[in-house]
């Protein structure tokens, strides 16, 4: 059996905007219902993943919101034609049925973690543990997001993990953001941490950035790197309009805004019929999926700002292992 964190990061790939997350949440209620994995899940993770839900279905219901009512607005002259009374009826409803499942917690993605959260302990976080993650952050000691004043969250998940994994065990670590990643390399888990978990548990961490990699490297899923490639760009607010400075891009305008953002690349497959084009970014050489009728943020790696540095496998220590796809 597997000992496995998902961070909320990860998680809350599952309320993105251009990628289907069930599967994966499927995958995970399927292993540890056959035993396959221990998932580690606190408290701490579920009240970041239930504040960060509210905000973006919020956020997107009021963008949608706005596309309806221009749906509804459409002048008496076209609504002669048959299409424009179903298309107003239609839009109606998609927003009204979408606002009440979002509030009654019965979307497709919120039933199945529910499941997963119900074969699962919940480790509450009590005031030992926090009084131990805020002396841990106000030392100065990783994790945690320096740039937000008295954020512990990642403090309090640390702790409850180097408390809960067994003495010897592999942590399998999923995170998609770069919380617990090494500052000189962010491709692998932070050296401090690695090195901190090794001398009291002489556990290894086994680091991944999506769950899709993480179940296609340890379990052998049917997953191609196209599928992995979509969870780690996957949008985590609503898609606006944006350029991409190559020859051939075709830019349509969005319901949901109209801000402008440069992105420097170049399209390796595209189709006129709008299937998904295969970028690779000019700065970073990484390759990531965007679909003709979305635009994009420009790279989801380095955002066009720093280059990619890596680090070789050579010389590093046993408990560290990089930061797999």
């Amino acid at each position: 059996m597997k000992w496995v964190f998902i961070d909320s990061s990860a998680f809350l790939k599952m309320y993105s905007y251009n990628y289907d997350f069930s599967k994966n949440l499927k995958e995970i209620l399927k292993l540890i219902e056959g035993k396959k994995i221990k998932l580690i899940l606190t408290k701490q993770v579920l009240d970041e993943i239930e504040r960060e839900r509210e905000k973006r279905l919020g956020e997107f219901m009021g963008k949608l919101s706005k596309w309806k009512e221009s749906i509804l607005n459409i002048p008496p002259f076209c609504e002669e034609i048959p299409p424009a009374k179903a298309i107003k009826n239609l839009s109606k409803r998609l927003y009204e049925n979408l606002l009440d499942k979002a509030k009654k917690e019965t979307l497709n993605v919120d039933i199945i973690f529910k499941k997963i959260c119900k074969k699962c302990e919940i480790i509450p976080v009590d005031s030992r543990i926090f009084e131990e993650a805020k002396k841990r952050y106000d030392m100065g000691n990783p994790p945690g997001k320096r740039q937000i004043r008295e954020s512990y969250g990642d403090s309090i998940n640390w702790i409850i993990l180097m408390e809960r994994i067994p003495k010897g065990e592999s942590l399998y670590f999923i995170s998609a953001d770069k919380d617990f990643s090494s500052e000189l390399d962010d491709s692998i888990f932070s050296l401090f941490l690695s090195k901190e978990i090794y001398s009291k548990k002489k556990s290894k961490v086994v680091y991944y950035s999506s769950i899709s990699g993480f179940l296609k490297e340890e379990f052998k899923e049917n997953i191609t790197e196209k599928q992995i490639e979509q969870e780690k760009s996957a949008l985590p607010e609503p898609i606006q309009l944006h350029e991409i400075s190559v020859s051939g891009a075709n830019i349509i305008p969005s319901p949901f805004g109209s801000d402008t953002k440069i992105f420097s690349g170049s399209i390796i497959n595209s189709s006129p019929f709008g299937s998904e084009r295969e970028i690779k970014c000019a700065n970073c050489g990484k390759i990531f999926y965007s679909k003709s009728w979305e635009s994009h943020r420009g790279c989801p790696y380095c955002g066009c700002i720093e280059q990619e540095s890596s680090l070789t496998g050579s010389g590093i220590p046993d408990y560290l292992h990089p930061l797999r796809t």
